[in-house]
């Protein structure tokens, strides 16, 4: 008599709650770079994601973590997908110390309910990430995500003191502590920090907090071109009164970001078919009212002294929104780039790196241009850009709905001869070639966020192996021997 090989699912209900582990059709939600995982399951309990992860350990089962799943466009193609273990009903404040500026929390926290619980302690998480109401803490922690905000507020690292992880033998481990001033042992939160959770599922997270801020506000100035909005930025952030963030974006993102002033919408030109080549600067700032009005009329007067045509003070919930609205561009599900290009580098090569798709002007191609070292091609397709002066980061946005248009698609970027190249996949790898080429030159680093699958096939989504690869490798079978842990999505194909 032959004995039936019982399915993950009724392995997985073996371990853990039958509520716990999702019913097949609900797996396609779940699918990475379009491969459909073999499970899912989403604990409630520690012991349950233990007890999974040791099973999965024993039987050489690939474990993919999951937050929100904001982040999963993030990473190479998937050897394969066994089990999504998805972590967002983990989710308690486990201690919240508001008068010693520390929370406990368990991973699969939103960051807009955890916000939301610091502040009845008049408390702040000073993180943020796209489409926080998903996004989770260890996903962040994961991802490395950030926001605008980031100049002022640093990376997830710099807040987190403590955190703990389930390594892939499924053994708890602890680093780091509940206070602030915390200098015992290795600070291995920083090493699971951005290691898309190839060395170990975090389980818990401690933070340092700041107090909840009294004013927000935000500026916003219009410019006549990305070079000139990112040298005034530039100039404020080197200010006392600089803002927590600084922004930059081109006319085309401005106009999906539907930004508009007194003078009218920004970018409406868009619509005749005629690109503009205004820019708009995106400076936020928080704190006491008194001081945040100070630096908004510093500030203000700063920005038209630089040449600002139009500045304007947003303020209340419009700004609020408008700061959510910018951090979550680009990581909507439900409107994601066809493709998207990170680009990071020394804060002074920002506005050389956001003018690699200009047309090229007269004065640019005889020689006497900032960008003369970049001969450009014509484009009736240009990125919508978002530039962050003071962090040193660059991000080219293309959505589908720019390659279906009536004249046909094109990318500027070109060759030394020039040429006109159109979103199929030639091209699309030609152009994350051209972009990966010029961040080396820069020395700076390039990572394909968004990209079809069948274009990820065709080029390394990282970048350029870093130097350190192999210590990364040796970390990595020493965490993970059995290479169970996000096989595949990290870099260097880890």
């Amino acid at each position: 008599m032959i004995v039936p090989v019982p399915t993950i699912n009724q392995q997985l209900t073996d371990l853990v709650d039958s509520s716990s582990v999702l019913p097949e059709e609900s797996l396609a939600g779940y699918s990475i770079d379009g491969v459909t995982p073999r499970a899912v399951v989403r604990p409630q309990q520690r012991q349950e994601i233990v007890e999974v992860i040791r099973w999965a350990a024993s039987e050489g089962v690939a474990v993919f973590p999951w937050g929100g799943g904001t982040q999963v466009c993030l990473g190479g193609l998937p050897e394969r997908v066994d089990l999504i273990l998805d972590l967002s009903r983990y989710d308690r404040v486990i201690d919240y110390q508001p008068a010693d500026l520390t929370a406990t929390v368990e991973a699969g926290i939103s960051l807009d309910s955890l916000q939301r619980e610091l502040a009845k302690g008049g408390k702040f998480l000073a993180i943020e990430a796209p489409m926080p109401a998903k996004a989770t803490v260890g996903g962040i922690l994961a991802s490395n995500a950030s926001g605008p905000l980031r100049f002022g507020y640093g990376l997830p690292r710099d807040w987190l003191i403590g955190i703990g992880v389930v390594n892939a033998r499924g053994v708890e481990t602890k680093a780091g502590g509940k206070v602030v001033k915390n200098v015992t042992g290795y600070d291995l939160g920083k090493l699971y920090t951005g290691s898309m959770g190839t060395l170990g599922i975090i389980l818990e997270a401690t933070f340092k907090l700041i107090p909840l801020p009294v004013d927000s506000n935000a500026l916003v100035a219009v410019f006549p071109s990305m070079e000139s909005a990112i040298d005034a930025g530039s100039q404020l952030l080197r200010q006392v009164y600089a803002p927590h963030g600084l922004q930059v974006v081109n006319s085309s993102m401005s106009q999906r970001l539907s930004l508009s002033m007194a003078g009218g919408e920004l970018g409406s030109d868009l619509a005749t078919g005629e690109a503009s080549q205004e820019a708009v600067m995106l400076a936020f700032f928080s704190g006491r009212v008194r001081a945040v009005r100070r630096k908004l009329s510093e500030a203000s007067r700063l920005i038209q002294g630089q040449g600002a045509a139009r500045v304007e003070e947003i303020s209340g919930p419009q700004g609020s929104g408008l700061l959510r609205q910018l951090t979550d561009v680009g990581w909507n599900s439900e409107d994601p780039p066809f493709l998207s290009i990170k680009v990071n580098v020394s804060p002074s090569m920002v506005g050389q790196v956001a003018g690699w798709f200009d047309q090229p002007s007269n004065e640019e191609l005889s020689g006497g241009g900032r960008h003369a070292q970049i001969p450009q091609g014509p484009s009736d397709s240009p990125p919508e850009i978002v530039a962050d002066p003071g962090f040193g980061l660059v991000r080219f946005h293309w959505w589908s709905g720019a390659l279906h248009s009536g004249q046909g698609s094109a990318v500027a970027l070109s060759s030394e001869e020039g040429w006109l190249g159109r979103f199929d996949e030639p091209h699309l790898i030609d152009v994350v070639g051209r972009v990966q080429a010029l961040g080396r030159e820069l020395g700076g680093s390039v990572v394909v966020e968004h990209a079809p699958p069948a274009l990820k096939r065709q080029v390394e989504v990282w970048g350029d192996p870093p130097i350190g690869l192999e210590i990364m490798r040796k970390i990595k079978q020493k965490f993970d021997p059995a290479g169970i842990l996000n096989p595949g999505r990290f870099v260097g194909g880890m």
